[in-house]
């Protein structure tokens, strides 16, 4: 059974340079996997005064397109709006309610969904802009070499505050390859050479010297065996996850699976500069969020309203 898809600009040019070879309907629609009737139907809807031009016959197709009842919200300049911020990283109910915030015309996330998903089978690309696209969910294990339990005076989670649990208040960290405040969602992330436990407390002395620290909490990972030099540099106190749990850093690893969109499993970090590292992160902290009321972490943080995408 022949899957049914939408003729696409290239497939218009390619209709319009076989009609100029005297090629017939039938012969046109086994080349490029269509049927003959939507041919037939292409020619009559979209020839113009002068026959078959490609060009002209896209530009009829999309704007019956966009004149269909539940597009009519999606205006040319809203349309361009949408296509930047998904753009940026952001998803559709991101999208969506950020136009709420921002008092403007309101258009739900499923339309949005709809207007990418008809772009694709229009042989559009939007659908590659969606974070979790073809995406296997994977359980996030330990590595090999990591032994839990084997790093001395562990504090476990059991003895962390209530402000930190409830993430209400600043200055609480959760810490793994990269670094998720709780309250605003803030993130840094600093590229070490290596995994070695003095690299990381130096790189995370370096990298929160300047901020507000009440507590960290990381996973049982041999890099973070300098623990009590860390507390000493921010006389703070660091929690221990237990073995195997991931999830009681659920902050840290959405994040982890935020950053995966930019760095995928695999890639050669030896080449990824600070600079490309320092974009990445900012763009997620000007990325709206659910929790923080469709407010960006960056705007939590600083207290202060702006428009990252122009």
């Amino acid at each position: 059974m022949r899957r049914y898809r939408r003729l696409s600009y290239q497939d218009r040019v390619d209709i319009h340079r076989l009609l100029k070879l005297n090629w017939t309907f039938k012969s046109i629609a086994h080349r490029l996997g269509f049927h003959p009737s939507t041919i037939s139907r292409e020619l009559k809807r979209n020839r113009g005064l002068k026959g078959y031009r490609f060009k002209q016959a896209h530009e009829k197709s999309e704007e019956r397109f966009y004149q269909r009842n539940w597009f009519k919200k999606l205006t040319k300049n809203k349309i361009h709006v949408i296509v930047s911020y998904l753009e940026y990283g952001w998803t559709p109910q991101q999208i969506s309610e950020r136009f709420k915030l921002e008092d403007f015309e309101s258009v739900s996330h499923e339309t949005i969904y709809k207007f990418i998903y008809k772009d694709a089978q229009r042989g559009g690309r939007l659908f590659k802009l969606l974070p979790r696209h073809h995406k296997v969910r994977r359980r996030r294990g330990r590595k090999i070499h990591d032994k839990p339990g084997s790093i001395a005076h562990m504090r476990t989670l059991k003895e962390r505050p209530n402000s930190a649990i409830s993430r209400k208040h600043k200055g609480h960290w959760e810490r793994d390859s990269m670094l998720g405040k709780n309250r605003s969602r803030n993130i840094q992330a600093l590229k070490c050479e290596n995994h070695k436990a003095d690299t990381v407390h130096h790189a995370t002395v370096k990298m929160l010297k300047n901020q507000k620290v009440k507590s960290i909490t990381n996973d049982q990972g041999r890099e973070y065996a300098r623990h009590q030099s860390t507390e000493e540099a921010f006389d703070t106190k660091i929690y221990f996850c237990d073995a195997g749990k991931p999830y009681q850093r659920g902050l840290n690893e959405g994040k982890i699976a935020i950053l995966r969109r930019y760095i995928p499993k695999g890639t050669c970090l030896k080449s990824l500069t600070q600079k490309q590292l320092s974009q990445i992160t900012d763009k997620n902290n000007k990325t709206p969020m659910k929790c923080l009321g469709w407010l960006t972490p960056y705007e939590v943080m600083f207290e202060t309203r702006t428009a990252p995408v122009n």
